[in-house]
């Protein structure tokens, strides 16, 4: 990228599409739909209220979630405010879910009701969306949350698939992410 692009992250195309098409439904979700206006207001929301509760740039949210419109929510929330995404897979098994919280020592969960079993305790807060997550949207500004995060900084932590052992945490920065979208 040029040094024009050189401070962009990879929430910076969900705040230009939210300026550009912001009536455009930018994701849907069985009957659920939302504009990339609405997208962004909430995925601000959202990133103001994790901020709020202590988490900031580096800090790890493990995201223990299904395919749903919030963990895209949470992925660009994350983004936004320097926050490292650590999705865990839904269907993992307790004991894998501990392994990946051991290795990415999370600051927070976010998890579904159906996944609390698996939301391990930690030593920060446990966001349940069925219980916490619109009452945390509606307490937070919608006002732009895009802080100055660094391309090279880690944007998410992705796992191998532990063909030789234990899975290991792969750490993906904001720029390898842009680097990668033209290809989808």
């Amino acid at each position: 990228m040029d040094a024009a692009h050189s401070a962009w992250n990879v929430a910076h195309g969900l705040v230009w599409a939210a300026g550009r098409e912001p009536g455009k439904v930018a994701v849907r979700e069985g009957r659920r739909a939302l504009t990339y206006r609405a997208l962004n207001e909430r995925v601000n929301q959202l990133a103001h209220a994790l901020v709020g509760l202590g988490l900031g740039p580096g800090d790890r949210l493990l995201l223990l979630l299904g395919d749903r419109i919030e963990h895209l929510e949470a992925l660009f929330a994350a983004a936004k405010a320097g926050i490292v995404a650590a999705p865990v897979d839904h269907r993992w098994r307790p004991d894998e879910v501990r392994y990946a919280v051991d290795l990415y020592e999370p600051r927070a969960v976010l998890h579904e009701e159906a996944t609390r079993a698996l939301a391990p305790a930690i030593d920060g807060p446990r966001l349940c969306l069925e219980a916490d997550y619109e009452s945390l949207l509606a307490r937070a500004t919608a006002g732009e949350a895009l802080g100055p995060v660094a391309m090279e900084a880690p944007f998410v932590i992705g796992c191998t698939s532990g063909t030789s052992g234990f899975p290991k945490g792969i750490v993906l920065s904001h720029c390898s992410m842009l680097w990668r979208m033209p290809i989808y």
